[in-house]
């Protein structure tokens, strides 16, 4: 039985599988299939997923909770396939500012599926582990050799031993009409923020900050 047609105003196939788990489960429960179509189409998501943080000389800031591969690799994917309001593929560029700070990203356990994670991002940062002598060294996860195996396959990579490093080399790289994900189940040392803040005094150019 068709129920015609539903629209959502999230992207991805994995926001698309959780819709429709949602909706059998409504659906199972009784709710009226015109009261799930207006809930779908209104519905603006949740803090954190795809989240705007604002719009600063062209560059548009984003936060989302993305830590483990298949999250980031969604994500990114996310994006590039559909688009972000006011924003499409081929209109700037997509860079990824990754943080592994959750208990498993800090460890080596997924070190090789986060290589995969990031094949759709032009751009590609990703600070040192935080708190990471509280891992034993044996199973540290490596930034360094994230950014190595990223390199390996033709992707724009950079490591950084702090996020104040990171944050200064994202600003001299932002163009009007980028895309910057920050992804992290932790504030990311407030970088969103605070990148926001030095785009509204930094002057940009199309190839980025002007010499001026």
């Amino acid at each position: 039985e068709s129920l015609g047609l539903f629209e959502a105003p999230l992207a991805g196939a994995h926001n698309v599988k959780n819709a429709l788990a949602a909706m059998a489960v409504a659906a199972r429960v009784g709710v009226d299939v015109e009261m799930l179509r207006c809930a779908l189409r209104e519905f603006a998501g949740v803090r954190r997923r795809l989240e705007v943080v604002g719009h600063a000389r062209g560059v548009t800031v984003y936060d989302d909770f993305a830590h483990h591969p298949t999250a980031v690799r969604e994500t990114l994917a996310a994006i590039r396939e559909f688009g972000l309001p006011g924003w499409s593929p081929g209109a700037g560029r997509l860079v990824a500012a990754f943080e592994p700070r959750s208990n498993t990203s800090r460890r080596n356990v997924f070190q090789e599926q986060y290589a995969a994670s990031f094949d759709r991002a032009d751009l590609v940062m990703i600070p040192e582990p935080p708190m990471k002598d509280k891992i034993p060294q044996e199973e540290r996860f490596s930034s360094v050799h994230l950014v190595e195996e990223l390199k390996r396959k033709g992707l724009s990579a950079f490591y950084f031993p702090d996020t104040t490093r990171l944050l200064e080399e994202i600003l001299r790289r932002s163009r009007p009409g980028d895309v910057v994900l920050f992804m992290s189940n932790g504030s990311f040392d407030n970088l969103p923020g605070r990148m926001l803040a030095g785009l509204g005094k930094i002057p940009l150019t199309e190839k980025g900050i002007s010499d001026s």
